[in-house]
């Protein structure tokens, strides 16, 4: 018997869920489904739980196929401009919210150009703080994600493998270049954060599952280009399913706000009815992925399960 499965992605409430305090003001068909779900940690990113939901072959590293999944022929890694912070003894890496002109992204380019002949044949920009190294070979190393690295420590990120000195080696003289470039200096004295490094990303092969999802929905650009890959049907959002497994990416939570209003409008527009098409049978199986939590997997004959 054919059934309906629904995976619903739910960015931003990680550090909600995680305050038991919280818990008691979750909206009530969001805070039934949970307790009647069985639950697993992930501490996956909301990018990672996307690339592998698409993919042939689980992610098993911190790094994420971005520039073979643009479809950018040839040896290329991500080159992003990005702000290293001395922490004690610890540099914390930031990138969002870091804006540059047009003439800053330039002129961050020619300041690091020189040092680039070793590795790669120069830059290239995607936008303004989306950089690419042209690579003179592919990198024998393992990189890690920006987003995975956004806020944390960088030492358990950094490049390992056979060519790890060398790109350490290249990643310290870039920092240097950049430390008492003309460029920071405008901006520090605009009180503006400097772009004191680059981070290396983006390596590895993608290769998209085309018989994972009947649909799939969401406001994502980079689940665009994954719908896109695995000739998934992407549609407009709608609380009924048809048989299938179906995909739903809710807009994240803004935990800096008032999260408490934006989960009532979803209890309205998208946990009740749910729950209630979950109670029917309508939907077999439900899946809520929580990314740097956890998933909570539950079926329609869990709900009627009076003892869970």
């Amino acid at each position: 018997m054919s059934k309906t499965q629904l995976t619903l992605v739910l960015p931003g409430i990680a550090a909600i869920l995680t305050q038991e305090i919280n818990r008691n003001v979750l909206p009530e068909s969001l805070s039934r489904i949970l307790k009647k779900s069985k639950f697993e940690q992930k501490t996956f990113s909301l990018s990672h739980l996307l690339f592998n939901h698409f993919s042939q072959k689980p992610l098993i590293n911190n790094d994420l196929p971005v520039v073979n999944l643009s479809g950018i022929q040839g040896s290329f890694v991500r080159a992003d401009p990005c702000y290293l912070h001395a922490d004690r003894d610890k540099l914390l890496l930031f990138s969002q919210g870091l804006e540059l002109s047009d003439d800053e992204a330039e002129e961050l380019v020619q300041e690091v150009q020189p040092l680039l002949t070793d590795l790669g044949t120069g830059l290239t920009k995607q936008s303004n703080t989306e950089w690419l190294l042209n690579l003179t070979h592919p990198a024998d190393v393992t990189f890690s994600a920006m987003e995975e690295v956004e806020g944390q420590a960088v030492d358990p990120f950094l490049p390992s493998g056979k060519e790890r000195g060398e790109w350490l080696r290249l990643w310290n003289e870039i920092q240097m270049q950049l430390y008492n470039a003309d460029i920071n200096q405008r901006r520090l004295a605009q009180n503006k954060l400097p772009v004191n490094s680059l981070w290396f990303w983006g390596a590895g092969e993608f290769e998209p599952n085309s018989s994972v999802w009947t649909s799939a929905r969401g406001d994502s650009a980079l689940l665009e280009q994954l719908t896109s890959a695995s000739n998934t049907l992407k549609v407009e959002v709608d609380t009924q399913f048809s048989v299938g497994k179906h995909l739903w990416l809710i807009d994240p939570v803004d935990t800096e706000s008032d999260w408490q209003k934006q989960l009532s409008l979803y209890e309205n527009t998208i946990f009740k009815p749910i729950l209630k098409q979950l109670s029917r049978g309508q939907i077999k199986k439900l899946i809520i992925e929580i990314p740097q939590l956890g998933s909570y997997k539950t079926t329609s004959l869990d709900y009627w399960k009076f003892w869970s």
